[in-house]
């Protein structure tokens, strides 16, 4: 066996095949984090909305109208642009609010599209 450039000469192909496994790797990881994480972070985000809407909502004893005005306005800051048919079902009782959200926000990765589900519901009362 000779040596050629450090290599044993029969195991030349394992290092560059373990090197594009880990490029193949790495990228799908990429493009699920790059194409993934708007979405979750606007999750977040919708989530966090809704809980200071259902508590505002409550202590300022508001109409269906203004929480759902404050919920669209929230909306447009979202890191991505939530599907036209999401609609927020608001239940103004009188001591408390509840508000629901059910959507879906396709994610397009390169080889198929997920369907991320967000379905939220909060809950607030007046003390």
């Amino acid at each position: 066996m000779k040596r050629v450039n450090g290599f044993v000469a029969s195991q030349r192909g394992a290092g560059r095949i373990k090197f594009i496994f880990i490029i193949c790797m790495i990228s799908v990881i990429a493009v699920i984090l790059f194409r993934g994480l708007p979405v979750y972070i606007t999750d977040q985000e919708i989530q966090h909305d809704l809980k200071e809407a259902a508590r505002t909502g409550a202590i300022r004893n508001a109409t269906e109208a203004q929480i759902r005005k404050e919920l669209m306005k929230n909306q447009e800051e979202y890191w991505i642009t939530l599907p036209e048919n999401t609609q927020y079902n608001i239940v103004k009782k009188p001591n408390s609010v509840e508000i629901e959200i059910n959507t879906t926000i396709p994610i397009n990765f390169i080889v198929t599209t997920y369907d991320y589900q967000i379905k939220y519901k909060a809950f607030d009362q007046q003390l």
